[in-house]
């Protein structure tokens, strides 16, 4: 019994120490909970309690805060707009830049292979008969006349010198076909890099390169069609040079010393008058086209038909007497006078005028008076209107679309000849006193013709 009363008296003092527990755990939680209640109405007094200097320096704090973080963001933002922009100008100069660069180095290279092209076109004229005796100075093996050697020392010293003055030329080459250089030397090329030349231009390389040629067979045009094909990757060539490579001989190349070279005969004399370049063919292209109208034949037919001639004095001969005709009915070349010149189809007006008389004092005259007129818009067509008296030629004032209005308007819409009625768009503007005869383009002269009278009043 006394035991068991001490067992269980045991169990009511452990019971006990874990509800005590429990209810000490329970205090702390309820205070703790409290603590942070307390501390929260501490905090709110403690703004509430704040003076209003306080809570003004208190909102100015967070305001500024918030700007200087708005303001923040917007700097980042233009500085990186701004940034952008700088790079983009300086990419676009810089680019600028290199393109202008590359001009110059692409200029100062045609510069060069027009010159040595000139000096060989000379050298070939004059025929070698001399022995192969000196050494080459590409390769000892190889043996020159002395007219060739000299020639290969001229194009080494173009080549190095275009490299010298242009850092941006990395090098370059000169190839002939075979055997063109020298009848018995068959492979001859040359290459000279930046890297490897001197002064001395001791370091050309010589290249031991086949060129390969290939033979084409098949009509004019299907020749010409297939040069076009595998040029494409090249210079575009103009129409005048394609052909000339297609109808290559004695011919062309007799043409092209009165037409083709920088400061030819025809540049000299009647540069000022034609449109583009001796160089591009340009000026022989005009010449041929004019000559092969008379004939009415196609360029084409024209240089096909010519091609083994030795000489082309006759289309020289033909181009002077264009101009001297030119020169005998339009008396005044000033330098203002040129301008309206250029380019005109002289050689196409001679085929069809140069048997009409012509009276140049009068044409003169007329032209004075034509340039001085308002009412001609287009002064280039003077010549070619003094010649065919189209007065389309000169592009001539028409009315406006409310002169035309104003005008239908007035009649009502009745047209003065035939006094019938139509709409505006039936009609047409019209001269009273045209002008031929010393009409103006105003109201006071105009009229609107139905179509139908206008075409027949023009026809007269």
């Amino acid at each position: 019994m006394n035991k068991q009363s001490e067992s269980i008296s045991k169990k009511d003092g452990s019971l006990g120490s874990i509800l005590g527990k429990m209810k000490s755990f329970a205090g702390k939680k309820g205070s703790n909970k409290e603590k942070k209640e307390k501390r929260t109405l501490k905090e709110w007094r403690g703004w509430k309690n704040l003076s209003l200097a306080g809570r003004i320096s208190m909102v100015l704090f967070i305001s500024m805060l918030l700007v200087f973080v708005v303001m923040n963001y917007f700097l980042i933002k233009v500085a990186g707009r701004s940034f952008e922009k700088i790079n983009s100008e300086y990419l676009s100069s810089t680019t600028s830049l290199n393109v202008e660069k590359a001009k110059k180095s692409i200029t100062l290279a045609e510069n060069t292979a027009k010159a040595i092209t000139d000096h060989l076109e000379e050298m070939y004229k004059e025929k070698d008969t001399e022995s192969p005796s000196e050494p080459s100075a590409l390769k000892d093996s190889i043996l020159l006349t002395p007219h060739r050697a000299f020639e290969e020392h001229y194009i080494l010293d173009s080549v190095w010198e275009m490299i010298r003055h242009d850092e941006h030329i990395i090098g370059a080459g000169v190839f002939f076909e075979p055997n063109a250089f020298q009848s018995d030397v068959p492979e001859y090329a040359m290459y000279l890099g930046r890297d490897n030349g001197d002064e001395n231009k001791r370091f050309f390389k010589f290249l031991d390169y086949k060129l390969q040629v290939y033979q084409c067979t098949g009509t004019d045009s299907e020749k010409l069609d297939w040069f076009k094909t595998i040029n494409i990757a090249g210079e575009k060539l103009t129409e005048q040079e394609l052909r000339n490579a297609i109808y290559s001989g004695s011919w062309v190349s007799a043409a092209k010393k009165y037409f083709s070279k920088r400061n030819c005969v025809v540049q000299q004399q009647f540069g000022d008058y034609l449109k583009g370049t001796a160089e591009r063919q340009e000026f022989l292209e005009t010449a041929i086209s004019w000559i092969a109208a008379r004939e009415d034949k196609t360029i084409e037919q024209y240089m096909s038909d010519h091609q083994k001639d030795e000489s082309a004095s006759e289309l020289y001969q033909y181009f002077q007497e264009v101009f001297a005709w030119v020169k005998r009915i339009f008396s005044n070349h000033s330098k203002e006078r040129v301008k309206l010149m250029k380019g005109q189809e002289w050689g196409i007006w001679y085929n069809k005028y140069k048997d009409k008389p012509f009276n140049a004092e009068e044409l003169e005259r007329k032209i004075i008076d034509l340039i001085d007129n308002d009412e001609v818009q287009k002064k280039s067509g003077i010549y070619h209107y003094l010649l065919s008296g189209q007065e389309k030629h000169l592009n001539l004032r028409a009315f406006s679309d409310k002169d035309k209005q104003k005008m239908y308007q007035k009649q009502n819409g009745v047209c003065p000849h035939c006094q019938q009625k139509f709409e505006l768009s039936q009609m047409d503007a019209d001269h009273i006193v045209p002008w031929s005869q010393g009409g103006k383009t105003i109201l006071e002269n105009g009229q609107m013709l139905c179509k139908p009278c206008n075409q027949t009043k023009s026809n007269k």
